[in-house]
C-alpha cells in the first residue's frame, strides 16, 4: 500500500522512515482512508516496543507519514537464521506482547502480526512496526473478496463485509473466514510467533495464500515439533494461543505474557531439591492434621454414618454408527427418566435401553428429522418435512398431528410440554399443536432482527422452552421462555449455538460451534429466570446435548464419515477417482468441454467453490464468500461460472455472482437474486428472488436484460431443483405437489403445458447436451441416476424412466451431488470418507457430569 523511504530530519538531526502514498492510490478512496486511519492509530500510541510516528506531511497530491526509523533486523530475518534459543524466545515474546498489549489498551487491534513486522534493534529492544492493518473495531460480517498471491492479503476495501486482510500463515481462522475480528485475533498471531521462534517454522506456511489459509482453518499445530526441553507453560501458551475457538483462547494477551513468565513447572534436580525441603518442612503440621483428620472422620461416622461420597462420572458409548447403519446428525435424545435413548439410524427411529445391548426400530417412523420425547416416556414425537408425527413405544401406527408443512423455511427442533402441547419452531416464529393434534397456532412472533427461533426444547416436566435465537446480524443466544417472561440465557456472538438442554443440577447444556464442536454449560436458575455465572466448557468434540431428570448426560462425538473425495462412475459400473482431498464435497459441475469440475468443498462452516483441472490435478479457489455458495453453471467457453450464494440471515438471503474460472475474480455485477438454471449459450435464466419463502415465485429471465424478469410460476414448496433444457425452451423441476418428490417438465418461458418424468419418486434433474435426455436421481437412500428420453414431435413426450447409473452397491453417494459428462457416458459422483477423512458417529452417556465441575 506503500512505499518505505530512508529521510534524514533535517531539524532535528536524525534518521525517520518516510512511508509515502503513490499518486495513483492516493487517488483511490479506500486506500487513503487506510493512510489515514494508520496515522491516526499511531498518533494514539505512545509506547517503547512500538514504532512511533513524527507527523503527517503533504506535498501537492502525495501524502507521507513521517515515522519512526529503527535500526536492526527483523524477526524474519533472524529465523531465516534458524530456530531461537528459549532464553531469547521469551524475551523478544514479551516485549511483542507489552507492544500489542499497549496497542490493545487503546482499543486498536493489529491485524497483522508477523515476523516482518518485528523489529529487532542493536540494543536488544524490539518494535512492533505496520498498523496498516489496524482497525479500531472490525465489523465484517459476509461478503467476498479476492486474494492475491502476494503473502500479505490486502485485496479490496477494508470496510467490505467479508474481505479478508492480514497475512494468511499468521491470521486467525475468524479472519480467514472474513468474519469480525477483535483482539483475540492478535494472541493467535503471536501464538504462531512464539511457535516459529521455537521451531523455526512457522506452522500455518503452504505453497499458496489458499493452502496456508486452509492449514489455519484445519491443520492442528504440532507441539511435537518444539524442543524438548520446552517448558510445559510455554507448550500451554502456545496451545492456549491458537484455540480455533476463540472463546477458548487468551482473552488477553497480557495473560498470555503472565503464562510465559511464570516459573518453571517441569521437575529438574534443583527444583526436586527444593520441593523436597519444602516437603520436609510441611511434613510435621502436615501429619498431625492427618491424625485430627482421622480422629474427627472417626467420631462422625460412630455419630452419624458414614458421610456421603461425591457420585462418580462414568462416560460410555452406546451406539456408533457403521458402513450400512449410519447415524442421522444430531438426533439423539434420552428419555425424561434416563433408561434409554432415542435416535435414528438407517432412516428410522430406534430405541435403546440402557440396559441392553440391542437397539430396536420403530416401524413406519421413516424420514424423521427430528426426535422429542413425552414427559411420560411412553411416546416419541417427531417431524418429517411433510407433517408432526407421533409414536407409540408400545406398538401401532404412527398419528399424524398436524398437515403444517414444515418447508425450507422450518427449522427443525421441538418439544413436548408437561400441558400435553408440542412446540417448534419456523421461521415466522415459535408454534404450538395440541399432542392431540390439531392446527398449529402461534406462541411467539418472530421480530425484525431474527432470522428464527430454533432447536426448540422443554425443560422436563414443566412448560419452560428453551430455544436458540439466530439473529440477523449472524450473532446467537440461548434464550428460554415460561409463558410470562422471555430472557436471555447466554449470548455467545457469532459463534454457532444450538440444541440447548436443561440439566436438574441447575444448567442449561448446549451445543457450540460447526466444524469444532463442543458442549458447553451455563448455571441458570428457573424460578428466578436468571442466569447466574459465565459459561464453562463442558466436552470437546461433542454436539447435541440431551439430559435427562436424573442428570445423565448423552452427546454425539466423531466427525462422521466425511464426504471428501469425487469418482467417476461409468455406466458399467467402473470407477476412477478424483482425489480432491477436502473434507467436504458437494455440488460438482463439469465444463462444457469436460476437462474440469466446479464443485463446492472445505468444512461445514467454510465451503467455497473450487475449479479442478482433470488433466493436472490441481484445484484452483474460485469464490470467498460467506454462506452457503454452489457452482450453478459454466459460461459456453468455460470461462465463468455461476455460483450460488446462499444467506439466509441476510437482508437479501439469495445472490447470484459470476467468477472467471481462472481465479482472477468477479466477470459480471452481482445479482440480488437466486438464479436457479441457465440455459447453454447464457442466454436465459429461471430465477428466485427469495429463496427462504414459503411460496417461492419462479421467474424467466434474460442475462442481458436483468431488470425485466417474467414472472413463470410459483412453487409452494421452497426453493427446488431446477434445469432449462440446453436450447432454454424446456424447465425440468422438483416438485412434492403430489406428496412425494417426482420431476416435472414445462414449457419456457411460457410455463405452459406440464408433464411428469418421474414415475417412482426423483429429484435434481439434468439434461444432456443435445437435450434428448433428461437425467434424475432416485429419492430418499436410493443411489441411483435415472434417464428418461424427450421426443418433441409431433408432441412433447418423455419415455419410461430407466436406471442409468446405479450407486447402491458401491457405496457412492449420489444423493449429496452428481453430473453427468456432456456426452452423457459417466457421471462424477461423491464417495463416502474413509476412517482418514472422518470417524464414526458415537453416541455417548456421561453419568453425573457435574461432578467433574463442583468447583465451578
Amino acid at each position: 500500500m506503500g512505499v518505505v523511504y530512508l529521510g534524514h530530519d533535517t531539524r532535528l538531526d536524525r534518521p525517520v522512515a518516510i512511508k509515502a502514498l503513490p499518486e495513483h492510490l492516493a487517488a483511490d478512496p479506500e486506500r487513503l482512508a487506510r493512510f489515514e486511519r494508520e496515522a491516526r492509530t499511531l498518533a494514539s500510541l505512545t509506547h517503547p516496543n512500538v514504532a512511533g510516528i513524527y507527523g503527517v506531511e503533504e506535498q501537492g497530491v502525495q501524502k507521507y507519514l513521517v515515522l519512526e526509523y529503527v535500526e536492526g533486523e527483523t524477526l524474519a530475518d533472524r529465523l531465516d537464521r534458524g530456530p531461537l534459543p528459549l532464553d531469547e524466545t521469551l524475551e523478544i515474546a514479551t516485549e511483542i506482547s507489552l507492544g500489542v498489549e499497549a496497542a490493545h489498551d487503546a482499543g486498536v487491534v493489529h491485524r497483522d502480526l508477523k515476523p516482518a513486522n518485528i523489529k529487532l534493534t542493536p540494543e536488544g529492544r524490539v518494535k512492533v512496526l505496520d498498523f496498516g492493518l489496524a482497525r479500531a473495531e472490525e465489523t465484517s460480517s459476509s461478503g467476498s473478496s479476492q486474494l492475491t498471491g502476494a503473502p500479505t492479503i490486502t485485496a479490496g476495501s477494508p470496510t467490505m463485509p467479508g474481505v479478508i486482510l492480514g497475512t494468511a500463515a499468521y491470521m486467525s481462522p475468524e479472519q480467514a473466514r472474513g468474519r469480525r475480528v477483535d483482539k483475540r485475533t492478535d494472541v493467535w498471531s503471536f501464538g504462531v510467533l512464539l511457535y516459529e521462534m521455537l521451531t523455526g517454522a512457522s506452522p500455518f506456511v503452504g505453497e499458496t495464500v489458499s493452502d496456508s489459509i486452509g492449514a489455519v482453518l484445519h491443520k492442528d499445530v504440532d507441539l511435537a515439533r518444539l524442543p524438548s526441553d520446552t517448558p510445559r507453560q510455554v507448550r500451554r501458551v502456545v496451545t492456549r494461543c491458537v484455540e480455533r475457538d476463540r472463546n477458548l483462547r487468551y482473552h488477553h494477551i497480557g495473560d498470555a505474557r503472565l503464562d510465559l513468565l511464570a516459573p518453571d513447572d517441569t521437575t529438574g534436580q534443583g527444583g526436586a531439591g527444593e520441593a523436597g525441603r519444602r516437603a520436609r518442612t510441611l511434613l510435621v503440621p502436615a501429619l498431625g492434621f492427618l491424625l485430627l483428620a482421622s480422629f474427627a472422620a472417626g467420631w462422625w461416622g460412630a455419630s452419624s454414618g458414614r458421610p456421603d461420597r461425591p457420585s462418580t462420572v462414568g462416560k460410555f458409548d452406546v451406539v456408533t454408527d457403521t458402513e450400512h447403519l449410519e447415524l442421522n446428525d444430531p438426533e439423539s435424545k434420552l428419555s425424561p427418566d434416563g433408561t434409554r435413548i432415542g435416535f435414528i439410524q438407517d432412516d428410522q427411529i430406534r430405541v435403546r435401553a440402557l440396559d441392553s445391548f440391542e437397539s430396536r426400530a420403530l416401524p413406519g417412523t421413516g424420514g424423521a428429522l427430528d426426535i422429542f420425547w413425552s414427559p411420560d416416556g411412553q411416546w416419541i414425537g417427531y417431524h418429517t418435512r411433510e407433517a408432526i408425527y407421533k409414536v407409540s413405544l408400545t406398538g401401532g401406527d404412527s398419528i399424524k398431528l398436524t398437515d403444517e408443512r414444515l418447508s425450507l423455511s422450518t427449522i427443525a427442533g421441538g418439544g413436548w410440554t408437561i400441558d400435553d402441547r408440542i412446540v417448534f419452531g419456523k421461521r415466522e416464529g415459535l408454534f404450538q399443536v395440541s399432542s392431540r393434534g390439531g392446527k398449529p397456532t402461534m406462541l411467539l412472533p418472530n421480530t425484525d432482527d431474527l432470522v428464527d427461533y430454533h432447536d426448540v426444547s422443554v425443560v422436563p416436566n414443566t412448560s419452560t422452552l428453551l430455544y436458540i435465537l439466530h439473529r440477523r446480524d449472524m450473532t446467537f443466544a440461548v434464550g428460554a421462555s415460561d409463558g410470562q417472561r422471555q430472557v436471555i440465557v447466554a449470548d455467545m456472538g457469532d459463534s454457532f449455538l444450538s440444541h440447548p438442554a436443561h440439566s436438574p443440577s441447575g444448567h442449561v447444556l448446549f451445543s457450540r460451534g460447526v466444524d469444532d464442536r463442543s458442549v458447553w454449560a451455563v448455571a441458570f436458575d428457573l424460578e428466578s429466570m436468571e442466569t447466574r455465572g459465565d459459561p464453562f466448557l463442558v466436552e470437546r468434540d461433542g454436539w447435541q446435548p440431551s439430559v435427562s431428570a436424573d442428570g445423565t448426560l448423552a452427546i454425539q462425538r466423531g466427525t462422521g464419515l466425511a464426504l471428501g473425495s469425487l469418482a467417476w462412475i461409468t455406466r458399467d459400473g467402473d470407477i476412477d477417482d478424483i482425489d480432491a482431498d477436502f473434507n467436504l464435497i458437494y455440488g460438482p459441475s463439469v465444463s462444457p468441454d469436460g476437462s474440469r469440475l466446479a464443485f463446492s468443498a472445505g468444512a461445514q462452516a467454510t465451503l467455497d467453490v473450487w475449479i479442478r483441472d482433470l488433466e493436472r490435478g490441481v484445484n484452483s479457489r474460485v469464490t470467498f464468500l460467506e454462506g452457503m455458495v454452489a457452482a450453478l453453471s459454466w459460461s459456453p467457453d468455460g470461462r465463468e461460472v455461476a455460483v450460488g450464494h446462499f444467506m439466509p440471515s441476510a437482508d437479501v438471503p439469495g445472490q447470484t455472482h459470476f467468477f472467471y474460472t481462472d481465479g482472477s475474480g468477479t466477470s459480471r455485477p452481482t445479482i440480488d437474486a437466486m438464479i436457479t438454471t441457465i440455459d447453454a449459450a447464457w442466454n436465459m435464466a429461471a430465477m428466485v428472488e427469495d429463496p427462504t419463502a414459503d411460496d417461492a415465485e419462479v421467474l424467466a429471465v434474460a442475462l442481458a436484460d436483468l431488470e425485466n424478469p417474467r414472472p413463470l410460476a410459483v412453487l409452494s414448496t421452497g426453493l427446488r431443483a431446477m434445469a432449462l433444457s440446453p436450447d432454454g425452451t424446456l424447465l425440468a423441476y422438483t416438485s412434492d405437489e403430489s406428496g412425494q418428490d417426482q420431476v416435472y417438465c414445462t414449457r419456457f418461458p411460457e410455463g405452459s403445458g406440464k408433464w411428469q418424468v418421474s414415475t417412482r419418486g426423483g429429484k435434481a434433474p439434468a439434461w444432456s447436451a443435445d437435450g434428448a435426455t433428461l437425467f434424475f436421481s432416485g429419492t430418499g437412500d436410493e443411489q441411483a441416476i435415472y434417464e428418461a428420453e424427450v421426443t418433441r414431435e409431433p408432441s412433447i413426450r418423455f419415455g419410461l424412466p430407466q436406471v442409468a447409473i446405479d450407486g447402491d452397491p458401491l457405496g457412492l453417494q449420489i444423493q449429496n451431488g452428481w453430473a453427468m459428462a456432456p456426452n452423457g457416458s459417466r457421471a462424477v459422483v461423491l464417495r463416502a470418507g474413509d476412517d482418514e477423512s472422518g470417524t464414526p458417529t458415537t453416541i455417548s452417556i456421561i453419568q453425573n457430569w457435574f461432578e467433574a465441575f463442583r468447583n465451578r
